[in-house]
């Protein structure tokens, strides 16, 4: 019975042992963990770092769970109790030796006294006066700080939510727009203009920009680049076809010239060249070899600026040379090779007059995906600006009345152009659509002496030419980040 009293005894001990260390080393090992929250809830407000709080309570839940793993190998054994129980409360081995006797069976007098002088002690052991909690304060006290700076930067509002905002945004706008693009590669696919080459170069750059557009972290930038890159391919197979229709143009044009040239007023004549151009080498027969050079010069260089259409480009250097020779049978033969060419441009840009529509009209696709993209990576008060400064289509419809309250409406003069009539000079130009329309009006800021103008408050055109610009913007695709240029140029302009 001694010897299963002095086990329990010392069982009962080593649970309160265990207690103490289990405590004493979880209170030690906490402030280093709150700490590390400390700095992960710091980095979350200097970087836009995603779920920063999970990552912030990570330490405290390894820690506890650290705790409850070890806490049953932190028991010590009976033997381990003992010694330890001998070393704290300074009873001189009396328990170890005891518990050694009897585990080794020795039931001789002098054993048997010295377990019943070790039960005496144990009896006498109050495990609340002699075993204390052991309670590292310093350290208790660091990670209470620790604990409270950690509550406040986790309840107070983080600015870097909104940066996360934007980029979640962000990177929906930017898996719609792979999606859009997809679908736009599939209608691309299915076009019967596009040569196979141009196919693969559209269908590799579109699949490129959908695939960066769904590994994009959010940031704006990559998006609108990869948006960028999809429509610069997408614009050179629309400019190979402009440049083709500029070539016939071009040389249609030049045709003209060299029968109004020929005919000298005989219209008939002219429509006749016009309509058969084997009859050119007639009527060249009468021009001086000066002129012949000079009209050989002008076929080459149109013959290197249709590079986008071979066989054009080939009858007209074919026809350069026979202007060059001077040749009869050469600048028939030439002349019935670039009419027969003509004939052809015409035809292949009569048949992909649908083709290039289809493009336009992913190219307008591509530019309001880039619109949306801006638009997502913007940030709020960025947003609500362009919401109060654009209307709807994304255009810039600025006050055209009074200049802001509170700005002096005087200012300095400024010098603008006259017409012949008085009025403000104007530059027409080509609007969408055919025509001319005054479309600017253009300040003379350093006029020459003796000009025509006048000098004028500079609030009275500011409107004018504010107005000019916000027409240009809303008659022609522009990036909504781009136009933002625009209007911060106006708006720093404002009277």
């Amino acid at each position: 019975m001694a010897s299963v009293s002095l086990q329990t005894w010392l069982s009962s001990l080593a649970g309160r042992l265990q207690r103490r260390r289990s405590l004493y080393a979880a209170l030690v090992g906490l402030w280093p963990v709150l700490l590390l929250s400390l700095l992960l809830l710091v980095a979350g407000r200097l970087w836009p770092l995603p779920h920063w709080r999970w990552w912030a309570l990570l330490p405290p839940l390894l820690w506890a769970l650290v705790q409850g793993l070890r806490f049953p190998f932190l028991r010590p054994s009976p033997e381990r109790a003992a010694r330890l129980l001998d070393h704290e409360l300074g009873l001189r081995e009396r328990l170890a030796t005891a518990w050694e006797l009897e585990r080794h069976g020795q039931q001789d007098a002098l054993p048997r006294a010295q377990r019943e002088d070790a039960l005496r002690h144990v009896r006498q052991i109050r495990p609340a006066r002699d075993l204390p909690w052991w309670i590292p304060r310093r350290a208790l006290a660091a990670a209470g700080l620790l604990l409270l700076g950690c509550l406040t930067l986790f309840c107070l509002p983080n600015p870097q939510d909104i940066v996360l905002q934007q980029r979640a945004a962000l990177r929906q706008a930017a898996e719609e727009q792979a999606a859009e693009l997809e679908a736009l590669a599939e209608e691309i696919a299915a076009m019967e203009g596009l040569s196979p080459e141009e196919k693969e170069a559209l269908l590799q750059a579109l699949d490129e920009a959908a695939e960066r557009l769904r590994q994009n972290p959010g940031q704006a930038e990559e998006a609108l680049a990869d948006i960028e890159a999809a429509r610069e391919a997408l614009e050179q197979a629309l400019e190979k076809r402009r440049a083709r229709q500029a070539a016939v143009d071009e040389t249609e044009a030049f045709l003209r010239d060299l029968a109004d040239q020929l005919a000298q007023g005989d219209e008939a004549a002219r429509q006749a060249m016009l309509e058969n151009l084997e009859k050119l080498p007639e009527y060249l027969q009468g021009l001086s070899d000066q002129e012949m050079a000079e009209l050989a010069l002008r076929a080459a260089e149109l013959a290197r600026r249709a590079a986008s259409d071979p066989e054009l480009a080939q009858a007209l250097e074919q026809f350069a040379q026979a202007l060059e020779s001077a040749d009869p049978g050469a600048l028939a033969q030439a002349s019935e090779a670039l009419e027969q060419a003509l004939e052809n441009a015409e035809a292949q840009i009569a048949a992909q007059a649908q083709t290039e529509a289809d493009l336009e009209a992913a190219l307008e696709a591509l530019g309001q995906g880039e619109e949306a993209l801006a638009e997502a990576g913007a940030g709020e008060g960025e947003g609500a600006g362009e919401e109060a400064g654009e209307g709807e289509g994304g255009g810039w419809h600025p006050d055209p009345g009074q200049p802001a309250e509170g700005q002096d409406s005087s200012g300095e003069e400024v010098y603008v152009p006259l017409g012949p009539d008085g009025q403000p000079a104007y530059v027409p130009g080509e609007v969408e659509g055919g025509g001319s329309e005054d479309v600017a009006v253009l300040p003379s800021l350093d006029p020459e002496e003796g000009a025509e103008g006048a000098a004028v408050p500079y609030d009275a055109v500011y409107y004018d030419y504010r107005e000019a610009a916000a027409r240009s913007l809303e008659r022609s695709y522009v990036p909504a980040g781009r136009r933002e240029y625009v209007q911060a140029y106006f708006a720093g302009l404002e009277p």
